[in-house]
């Protein structure tokens, strides 16, 4: 039997359109040009594939990136990661709801994952960053790297002058 999705526009997890969808962000963040795409564009990707829906600021030499993530729970369901210079979001929401009702049992679940991917600047020091989740927001802070050591042009001399 196909996956069906939980929300009618939103591709189910792991189906095929999910997988494509999934390969085009990854795609997507690794094109040089890939953050010139339009904020229409990644509005687009974010009702469609269930992307999480972030806002980015710059506070103090900090890159401050804010998640909504409402009614997850931080200690199981989120997971913040950075790898080759990009800082990946993850969370998963679960959700069982019984209903009892004159000896009748209703249970719904509720299941459902979530990404985003965000390039950082180069040289970010990953033990430096600070994730904390309140109100159903998580605030990652990553630190602004070291800046870079100047160039320098280096005299060349003839061997044996």
């Amino acid at each position: 039997m196909p996956k069906t999705a939980a929300h009618p526009t939103k591709p189910a997890p792991g189906s095929a359109l999910a997988q494509r969808l999934r390969a085009f962000e990854d795609f997507r963040m690794g094109w040089p040009l890939g953050d010139l795409l339009s904020h229409e564009l990644s509005d687009l990707m974010e009702r469609t594939t269930g992307m999480i829906r972030v806002e980015e600021s710059t506070e103090g030499g900090f890159l401050v990136v804010r998640a909504e993530l409402p009614g997850i729970d931080p200690d199981k369901d989120v997971h913040v990661t950075l790898e080759d210079d990009v800082l990946t979001i993850s969370a998963e929401r679960r959700d069982e709801r019984t209903e009892e009702n004159e000896g009748s049992r209703r249970t719904e679940f509720h299941y459902g994952s979530m990404t985003r991917r965000l390039r950082v600047p180069r040289g970010i020091d990953p033990e430096a960053i600070a994730a904390t989740y309140q109100d159903g927001i998580l605030e990652v802070r990553v630190p602004a790297p070291a800046p870079a050591a100047e160039t320098r042009e280096i005299a060349v001399h003839r061997a044996g002058s």
